[in-house]
């Protein structure tokens, strides 16, 4: 959001204020996202960007949230959801992978920030409604990680580049079958749902 926009003002006073959507967004964005129970209420940007960093390819998903925690653009090292894709665009892909060049520093990955991002939403002691997908708590993942961090030769403190992270057996688990920022189609949801309420009435008609 810009830091100023411009407030429209009708030239007859008369005439009602118009409608300022920026202004009503921030609030309802704030509303919604805020820390309520704080003594202040404050909203946590990046944990309200999480949300937003759901899609249709839950590992696309799961990659543009740890962007977002860490700061820089993270991409999957190869396409996923292959399966899915026609073979021409498979390897129109796979080509362009190829002759990408590989420049500029390396950002790397935190613990901090794989914690953010796997634990977004609450963990296994905290939440238990359909949409939480953890299977431990906060503290058993930062404990896998710490583990992980040191079989690849590094501190709990340090950052490792994700091209060597990625390639750990138990993050290429964890990616691929987390179901976390899977994006839900909501309109297909409606339309079984609506078909379920059909076809109960049909069969008891």
């Amino acid at each position: 959001f810009p830091d100023q926009h411009e407030h429209l003002e009708p030239e007859d006073p008369t005439e009602p204020v118009p409608f300022d959507r920026l202004a009503n967004l921030k609030k309802f964005l704030f509303m919604l996202f805020a820390e309520h129970h704080a003594p202040v209420a404050r909203l946590d940007y990046v944990n309200m960007l999480l949300y937003f960093a759901s899609h249709p390819d839950p590992v696309q998903g799961f990659h543009r949230a740890l962007s977002i925690a860490t700061g820089t653009h993270i991409s999957p090292k190869k396409p996923s959801s292959q399966l899915l894709q026609s073979v021409p665009r498979i390897t129109e892909e796979m080509a362009l992978e190829t002759e990408e060049p590989q420049t500029g520093k390396e950002e790397g990955v935190s613990i901090t920030a794989l914690l953010t991002v796997v634990c977004h939403g609450g963990t296994k002691t905290e939440n238990h409604h359909r949409f939480c997908s953890h299977r431990k708590t906060k503290k058993e993942y930062s404990e896998d990680f710490c583990r992980i961090y040191r079989e690849l030769g590094f501190g709990e403190l340090d950052k490792i580049p994700y091209r060597i992270l990625s390639q750990h057996s138990f993050m290429l688990d964890l990616i691929d079958s987390s179901l976390q920022y899977k994006f839900t189609d909501i309109h297909k949801v409606l339309q079984r749902l609506q078909s379920q309420d059909q076809a109960q009435y049909l069969t008891s008609t």
